[in-house]
This record gives C-alpha cells, sequence and structure tokens, in this order.
C-alpha cells in the first residue's frame, strides 16, 4: 500500500514538474533565446510553476464547469508528460553546438581553482541535503496547525467531495472555514494528489511544501550566476536555505500554510523583476522572459494568499517606475532572439510593452480567481477596505507606537530565531552605499517598504486586538519578504559585471 501511495506521489509530481519545465522552456526559447539559463534554474522554475499552475488549471477547468475528480486530475498528470517529455527528449539531444555556441565567451570561473568548484559542489550537496531533511520532517506529522486546517486543508476535502470549486458549502458563510475568500492555489494543489491516491492524505499532502523551497532556491541560483559567479550565486543560495524562518521553524516550509508558499512566488516574481533591470542596466536588453515568468509568478502569488495582492500592487507601480528611469539613462534593446543583435530604438513605447506583458500574463491568472471571488462570502475580519479612509487612519496613528518596534524587534533583535537575513541587508546598505542606486536595488527596497507599511496599515485597519493580529502574525508576514531581503543582499554585495559572459553551468542537456 505504501509502496503503491508513493509511486503515485512521484508520478504526480513529476507530471507536474513536466508541465513547468516546459512552459519555462517554451518562454525562454520563444523570447530569450541568448539567454544562458543554468540546470539550476530550469529544474526550480519548473518545480515552481509547475505546482502554481497545475492548481491553477484544475480551477480554470471546474470554473468553466467542468467537474474534479480522478479523470480530470489524470488528464492534468498526463498534459505534463505530454508537453514535457517531448521537449526534454528534444533538448537532451543538442550537444554544446547550439546557434550561437560560436559566439559565447570563456566564463571567469572557467579558470577558478579546484577549491572554488568544491566550494559549489559542497552548497548544492548542502541544499540538497536540506531539502531532504524538510521533506522527511514535513511528512512527519499530518496537517495540524490552524490555518493548515480551517483555511485550507477544509476546502481541499470539500472540493475532494463535490467535485468543484462551486460546492455550495463553501459559498455558505456559516460553514466552518477560516476565510471563504481565501484563495485556492494550496486546496487544488492538494486535492489534484487526493484524486490520484484516491483518498484524503493529509500527511501527503505536505509534499508540495518543501518542494517549493527547493524551487525557490534553486531558482534564485540559477538567476543569479547571470550576474555574479558562480561560487557567489551558490553562496547567497545556500544562505537563502539556512534562513531558519523559512526552515527548520514550524510555520515556514514544514507545514501546510500559505506564507511560506507566498515566499516563493512572491520572491521568484521579484527576482525576474529584478533580473530585467539589471540586464536592462548592463546590456541595454529587455528581456521578454523574465517579464513573463515575473507576470506568471506575481499571479500565482495574488492565488495564493491575499497580501499577493498588496505585492501585485507595489511591484508593478515600482517595475513600471524603475524601467521609465532606465529607459531615460541609456539605450533600450529588446531581445526577441530573431533580430540581429536584438536591437530596437530606445521608446516609451518599449517600457509600455514590458508592462503590458507583466500586467497581462499576472491578468491571466487573476482576473478569474477574483471573478469568482466574488460569489463567496466576506466575513467581518476581512472587510479591510471597508474601514479604510484618512480619518480612520489618522485616529489610529498611536498603533504605530507598538507595531513599529515590534517590527524593528522581530527583525533585527530575534535574529537567533528568524535569521540574520534584515542584518544583511542594513549591512550592504552601509558597505555599498551607492549600489542602492541603481534602479534594481530600489525595486527591491520598495517592495520591503512597501509590504512593511502594508502590513503596519493593516495592524491599524483590523478589527482585532492589535497585540494579537500584529504580534501573532508579523513572523509570517516577514518571512514572505525574506528571499528578497536576501536578493538585495546579494546583487549589493556581490555584483560582478558579467556582461556579454554565459554561465558555467549553462547545461548541454537541457540547451
Amino acid at each position: 500500500m505504501f509502496i503503491s501511495q508513493l509511486l503515485i506521489v512521484v508520478v504526480c509530481l513529476l507530471g507536474q514538474w513536466l508541465l513547468g519545465f516546459a512552459v519555462t522552456r517554451l518562454v525562454f526559447r520563444w523570447t530569450d533565446s541568448r539567454t544562458s539559463d543554468a540546470v539550476c534554474e530550469q529544474m526550480g522554475l519548473a518545480i515552481v510553476l509547475g505546482i502554481g499552475l497545475n492548481a491553477w488549471g484544475l480551477f480554470i477547468w471546474s470554473w468553466l464547469g467542468g467537474s474534479l475528480g480522478p479523470s480530470s486530475s489524470i488528464a492534468f498528470a498526463g498534459l505534463g508528460f505530454v508537453a514535457g517529455i517531448p521537449l526534454l527528449l528534444f533538448n537532451s539531444r543538442i550537444n554544446s553546438v547550439t546557434p550561437g555556441a560560436s559566439e559565447r565567451l570563456p566564463s571567469p570561473d572557467q579558470g577558478q581553482n579546484t577549491e572554488g568548484a568544491a566550494f559549489r559542489k559542497a552548497c548544492q550537496w548542502g541544499i540538497a541535503l536540506l531539502t531532504v531533511v524538510a521533506l522527511v520532517q514535513s511528512l512527519m506529522t499530518p496537517l495540524r496547525l490552524w490555518d493548515e486546517r480551517a483555511h485550507f486543508s477544509i476546502k481541499a476535502s470539500v472540493m475532494f467531495e463535490d467535485r468543484s470549486i462551486r460546492s455550495a458549502d463553501l459559498a455558505e458563510r456559516d460553514f466552518v472555514q477560516g476565510h471563504p475568500r481565501y484563495p485556492l492555489l494550496i486546496p487544488l494543489a492538494q486535492v489534484h494528489l487526493y484524486y490520484l491516491l484516491g483518498e484524503i492524505n493529509d500527511r501527503l499532502a505536505k509534499v508540495y511544501f518543501p518542494l517549493l523551497f527547493a524551487g525557490l532556491v534553486l531558482t534564485t541560483v540559477g538567476v543569479l550566476m547571470r550576474h555574479l559567479t558562480a561560487a557567489r550565486a551558490w553562496l547567497w543560495g545556500m544562505l537563502l536555505a539556512t534562513v531558519p524562518a523559512l526552515m527548520p521553524n514550524e510555520y515556514g516550509f514544514l507545514c501546510g500554510q500559505a506564507d511560506a508558499p507566498v515566499a516563493c512566488f512572491h520572491g521568484v516574481a521579484v527576482l525576474y523583476a529584478w533580473d530585467v533591470l539589471e540586464r536592462l542596466r548592463r546590456d541595454g536588453v529587455l528581456s521578454l522572459s523574465s517579464l513573463i515568468i515575473s507576470g506568471l509568478s506575481s499571479g500565482l502569488t495574488v492565488f495564493t494568499k491575499d497580501e499577493g495582492i498588496a505585492y501585485l500592487i507595489i511591484d508593478m507601480a515600482a517595475l513600471a517606475l524603475m524601467l521609465i528611469v532606465q529607459s531615460l539613462s541609456g539605450h533600450v534593446r529588446r531581445n526577441h532572439g530573431t533580430e540581429k543583435n536584438g536591437r530596437v530604438s530606445e521608446s516609451v513605447g518599449t517600457i509600455l510593452v514590458a508592462g503590458i506583458v507583466v500586467a497581462t500574463y499576472a491578468a491571466v491568472i487573476v482576473v478569474p480567481w477574483l471573478m469568482h471571488r466574488r460569489g463567496l462570502p466576506q466575513t467581518a475580519e476581512m472587510a479591510y477596505a471597508g474601514r479604510f479612509s484618512v480619518e480612520y487612519l489618522l485616529k489610529r496613528l498611536q498603533t504605530l507606537t507598538w507595531s513599529v518596534p515590534h517590527l524593528g524587534q522581530r527583525m533585527f533583535w530575534e535574529w537567533y530565531e528568524w535569521g540574520l537575513q534584515w542584518w544583511f541587508m542594513a549591512v550592504a546598505i552601509v558597505l555599498a552605499p551607492r549600489r542602492l542606486l541603481r534602479p534594481a536595488q530600489v525595486l527591491l527596497v520598495i517592495d520591503v517598504l512597501g509590504a512593511l507599511t502594508a502590513l503596519l496599515v493593516a495592524g491599524m485597519l483590523a478589527p482585532v486586538q492589535l497585540e494579537e493580529h500584529i504580534g501573532g502574525s508579523s513572523h509570517r508576514f516577514l518571512m514572505q519578504i525574506t528571499p528578497v531581503a536576501i536578493l538585495f543582499a546579494a546583487s549589493q554585495l556581490g555584483s560582478v559585471d558579467r556582461s556579454h559572459v554565459d554561465i558555467p553551468e549553462a547545461d548541454s542537456f537541457l540547451k
């Protein structure tokens, strides 16, 4: 029995990974053929997009009237195999002689000594070991925390029984569920596995979360290797993997709550937005592939938890502003991989296209969910918009005398429990203040400050006791922007000019 369940889990996860792999390869090949992407980026991004898009696909199927069940889950798993395996086989046949290969220049890392290679290998093994430990530790207990069960697991169980996202129970105001309007990415990922298993299994349902942990770390390393040496990229990947707030804290990637997945999807969205600005500054290339992935990941963040709406607004505004700043400071080239050198004239239209790309791909994910969400009941604790007014905020200003010091303590003085990421960020600003003026770095600062401001405002608007609301959730909220803090420190302290240099680990297998 256990062996058969294990095989089903492997097939389920492999189908989702292949779906994510197919999307990743097609996005890179169609829009950014000159991008040299590392194996770890391909593997990590396939995990992130595979899990997210598979759940979104099930949502769209049910939203359009389709019935959830074993057949739909088998069909989606099969879709991953059908879409991913041909691309995997095709790319595996391609050797190092690829279009444009003759133009590639040696990487600075290719001449590194054996100690550098050994260091990278040690980081890779360390991240692999941490992922295995996270998987084992996560699967040792079933879904047991309040949010795991009240906000997500109960929705997955209802959808498993009723075979639809339009279940009457989920639309009933008095049905026992934490937040009726909470997004459905996590419950749909779980119910997909339940249908393949043929039963509700709230232990195996936790398998997704350590995998998202691995996906976040590997994707971060892969993107960083476009801007840093491989050794530095793996170092920062290892530092991200060892942040206690992410793992092994029980509210991180070891549990079935939404905060760690939000950290993953939001972290990837900001990572690729940062990549867009850095490549634009360095090479004058506007990367459509990074824009698309940033948009998809932003949409998946919204589909994971309501905080994603605030992140989407903050990051879209910041990215648009920084793209305008970059366009005014130099030439912009749009890299389609079909034009000679990918050159186009600098224009406001190019920046407009960038904004449209991100907004469009985010909207594809978000709009159907928001349309469905309108028909779900709203509880009093979620009615923030109804209390939002300048007058009300002015009355609640005194809450800042408690919430601001509380956040400072959580971020800096409780580092032994949550990690050193905020100290890394502060030290990076002190050591390299001039780099703070780069648009990509400004984007990260705006994201963090905007997120903190949103949390403080939420504390002012919440109808519950402030100490209970902010004090009981600030550590989980800060976890959501932890990958951004690590990315800021990595880029601020480890910037290396790698213009026109491909990644040492760009692979012939996936290329």
